[in-house]
This record gives C-alpha cells, structure tokens and sequence, in this order.
C-alpha cells in the first residue's frame, strides 16, 4: 500500500497533513503493525516444525502461510524478502506462493450469438466493431 503524500500549503514551505492524509497515515501504520504481527506468528509456528529438507507443515499453517504470501506478493513484496519474513528457503516461498488456489463454483454462460457484424483491427491497434460489410470495405479502402 502505498504511503498518502503530504498536501503543500502555498504559504509554509513546510507539509502540512489535512485530517483525511493524517487519518490514512496512521491507518497504514495499523496495517503495517497488523502485517508484522501477522508475519512474526507464521513465523514462529514454522520455526516450531523445524526446518529443513522434507519438512511437512500441517494443512491449516500451510494455508495460512500462502494467504499471508499471495496477499504480500499482490502488495508488491518480494519472494526473498517474504522468506525472510517467515523464515522459509526461498524455494518453499516460491512453490507455495504459486500453488493453484482452490477451485469455485463457477457459472458458464452460454456464447453469445454471434452477428453478421465485422470488425478492423489497424495496425496502429484501433479497433472498429459492429461494421456492416459494405463500412468494412469502404474503411478499408480509405486506409489504402
């Protein structure tokens, strides 16, 4: 999340914060707070499985630890930083951090139907959509 930036009065050369940018500072300094302790139990549970090759974490550290990684990784943060965090091998961060997310229920709508409409892709990347044919043809000719 990135830091409110300060409002410049016009008679102090000195920012000056107005109630809403000091109210997001303080709001983003909770988050962070909520985010260390967040990352300081994970990490304290995983220290508690002992380290190493072959380790197992049980299901419910193992997905507490990917919400808190995607979260982090959305944010910006880095996968050595996040490691460090956690006290993982970098790795593990990796592999769990790209783990397929669980499966949702998911409604599929039916193809629209497709009309005699055409559409022009230039070769500037405009696109023209819902042309008759004879528009087609007379746009093409024009772009000669």
């Amino acid at each position: 999340m990135s830091e409110p930036s300060p409002v410049y009065c016009n008679v102090s050369p000195y920012p000056v914060l107005t109630t809403a940018s000091r109210a997001a500072l303080i709001a983003s300094a909770k988050e962070r707070a909520m985010t260390d302790q967040r990352a300081e139990g994970l990490r304290r549970e995983i220290a508690e499985h002992g380290g190493g090759r072959g380790v197992r974490y049980d299901a419910d550290l193992k997905a507490r630890a990917i919400r808190y990684l995607r979260e982090q990784r959305t944010a910006g943060v880095s996968l050595t930083q996040l490691a460090r965090e956690l006290g993982l091998h970098i790795e593990t961060v990796g592999h769990w951090s790209a783990s397929t997310p669980p499966m949702r229920v998911v409604e599929i709508a039916p193809e629209p139907k497709s009309s005699n409409a055409l559409a022009i892709v230039t070769s500037g990347g405009e696109r023209l959509e819902g042309l008759s044919r004879e528009d087609a043809i007379a746009i093409l000719r024009a772009l000669r």
